[in-house]
């Protein structure tokens, strides 16, 4: 029962929230978040943030239906990034990239919605953000959404 509690959970938190999102059971990366480079403030200088930033995330121009937002908190070191899509093409894969680099991958459901929620305190990789960094949802290599923090 120990090792099906996690996978339950998740299943019954994806349901409630009503989207549908991959789950990676295996590390994204080896690569340490922490020493990659969106993460460095000297790479695109910005200021690393502390606290809680809200941006709301424009369309594209090839989905003006969609819209989307995205959360950063950095607080007593515990880091959190959320990032939303609503009314974005149906039953399609999208990747959510930060400064550049791919930070998960999901799928939306019959409405067009998806999100993540990447926590370090339970142990996920957390990207550190900086001001000015760029936020953006993908379609392969189109640009869905994206904004900046």
């Amino acid at each position: 029962m120990r090792t099906r509690l996690p996978a339950l959970l998740a299943s019954l938190t994806l349901g409630l929230a009503g989207v549908a999102c991959d789950i990676p059971t295996a590390p994204e990366s080896t690569a340490d978040p922490v020493a990659a480079t969106p993460g460095d403030p000297s790479s695109n200088g910005g200021t690393p943030i502390s606290g809680e930033v809200r941006v709301t995330l424009s369309a594209d121009a090839a989905f003006p239906a969609a819209s989307g937002k995205a959360k950063y908190k950095n607080i007593g070191g515990e880091r959190e990034l959320q990032i939303e899509l609503e009314n974005g093409p149906r039953n399609t894969s999208v990747s959510f990239l930060v400064g550049g680099t791919v930070v998960a991958d999901g799928v939306t459901d019959g409405l067009g919605n998806a999100s993540i929620n990447r926590n370090s305190d339970v142990g996920q990789s957390v990207p550190d953000v900086t001001t000015g960094m760029t936020i953006e949802v993908r379609i392969g290599g189109q640009v869905l959404l994206s904004g900046h923090f």
